[in-house]
């Protein structure tokens, strides 16, 4: 799964081992920012992070098998990382 990651400056000391954890869970990292602990409006980064998905909100679903196989690595990340 391809996962956005983002941060404001408070954040920003986390976001390697969050990403490193993502990683070894066999997904993918996009790092949308900061880059450092410099002051930043993180509405710059979660703006990018909505830009990344936007397409897929509001996807409609035709119940194709495809559609259920991603529902279901959905709700095993929901269960995983949900807690």
């Amino acid at each position: 799964m391809k996962i956005a990651v983002a941060s404001d400056l408070a954040g920003f000391p986390l976001k390697p081992r969050i990403i490193q954890k993502l990683g070894g869970l066999g997904h993918e990292t996009v790092d949308l920012g900061t880059d450092s602990t410099d002051p930043v409006d993180y509405p710059d980064h979660s703006r990018a992070a909505v830009e990344l998905v936007r397409p897929y909100i509001g996807a409609r679903f035709s119940g194709a098998e495809r559609h259920n196989r991603r529902l279901g690595k959905i709700a095993r990340f929901k269960e995983t990382f949900g807690r």
